[in-house]
């Protein structure tokens, strides 16, 4: 009986072992499109993002999108384009080895540019940029060996704020690949989005 014991608890204990745990250093491109926030007008573009992981339980990140949009107003046709560049730095703690929970605080300039012609060839021209703190949390969890589910939200301090939010799959197709799909409002944009990402 007692042999019988200790061969399930070492089974279970192996289990554990080899369950899979978020992977904090990665550099990914990805693709969404949607639409610019409060209006119905189309938008699409990439985002380039990167993390890596220090001091046992600290995470950097930082990343960079890019999105545009063509507006067609009858005898006014217009093109919107938006940049949006993000900082953050945090602090992850393990649930267990398969899921992570984190707290951040960012860093995001937001930036836009509409160019607009009437009819007559008349041109407008209108640029903006703004920048702004904010904090934020989120969780990880591989709920397979190949498989990750997350969430996450930032409030940041724009003049109207905003909150920034995002929810994803993510499936490991190697250890070192994944393909990502997911919903985010990313602060002016939001929309579906799908890109891969490379882990080291």
């Amino acid at each position: 009986m007692k042999k019988t014991l200790l061969v399930s608890a070492m089974i279970m204990g192996m289990g554990a072992a080899q369950a899979a745990s978020p992977i904090w250093n990665s550099a990914a491109v990805s693709y969404q499109n949607g639409e610019f926030a409060g209006t119905n007008v189309d938008a699409d573009g990439f985002m380039l993002d990167g993390s890596f992981g220090f001091a046992e339980n600290f995470f950097a990140r930082g990343g960079y999108a890019s999105y545009s949009g063509d507006i067609n107003a009858g005898l006014v046709v217009a093109s919107f384009d938006y940049d949006n560049l993000f900082a953050d730095v945090g602090y992850r703690y393990a649930l267990n080895q398969s899921t992570d929970v984190y707290g951040l605080i960012s860093y995001r300039n937001v930036s836009g540019d509409l160019s607009a012609a009437d009819y007559v060839g008349d041109a407008l021209y209108f640029s903006d940029s703004n920048s702004a703190f904010g904090v934020g949390g989120g969780i990880r969890s591989m709920i397979t060996d190949q498989v990750e589910l997350g969430a996450e939200a930032v409030y940041y301090n724009f003049d109207d704020a905003d909150t920034q939010f995002d929810v994803h799959a993510r499936y490991f197709f190697t250890d070192a690949f994944s393909g990502d799909l997911g919903y985010r409002d990313d602060i002016g944009v939001k929309g579906v989005y799908a890109g891969v990402r490379w882990h080291f």
